[in-house]
């Protein structure tokens, strides 16, 4: 990956109009604590900061979120049942599925467009709110989640593989609310 191993890396701000940050783009930059993220930026992959030194302070702090720029980047779900996300987050980056166990409901905020790939899987949700802003949701996001009810009033929404899988519930879904994937 672009930057992987650059242990002498420390900040770095990415230029306006990638659109995406890979995976292991920053793996191992252990000295790595300051990124600034363009708006440009639609994804941000799976593992694109481990072992980063931004991510490794934030596994040892008390904090239950890291975010990077307009990114929720993870979350700790071991401490909290209700994620709550905060205003003017934008997107919310690839997650490990294990995760989200014990999370039992999230609160969208309304600045939001992107969800990344299993960002909810197998969450413990009763109901979803997605809010109008979303344009899209990755592969899997709440694949697992049971007796889950979904509001979906987007109406240009792309959608991944698996996102609903394992859902027994959705409902105000608009007509062709979802299109191709993302």
């Amino acid at each position: 990956a672009a930057f992987s191993n650059c242990e002498n890396l420390s900040s770095i701000t990415l230029p306006e109009g990638i659109r995406e940050i890979e995976r292991a783009m920053f793996y191992k930059c252990n000295n790595l604590y300051q990124i600034n993220v363009p708006k440009t930026v639609q994804k941000i992959w799976f593992n694109a900061f481990d072992d980063s030194g931004l991510l490794n302070a934030y596994k040892n702090s008390n904090d239950n979120e890291l975010y990077i720029g307009d990114w929720l980047i993870h979350y700790k779900s071991d401490n909290i049942e209700t994620l709550i996300i905060k205003e003017g987050t934008i997107g919310i980056s690839d997650m490990d599925s294990y995760r989200t166990k014990k999370i039992k409901s999230v609160e969208f905020p309304e600045s939001l467009k992107y969800i990344g790939s299993d960002a909810f899987n197998g969450a413990l949700f009763n109901a979803v709110k997605l809010p109008k802003t979303l344009i899209c949701i990755g592969q899997a996001a709440f694949r697992g989640s049971r007796r889950v009810r979904y509001s979906f009033p987007c109406p240009k929404l792309f959608a991944g593989r698996y996102t609903l899988l394992g859902a027994l519930y959705i409902f105000a879904v608009p007509n062709n609310a979802f299109r191709q994937l993302c």
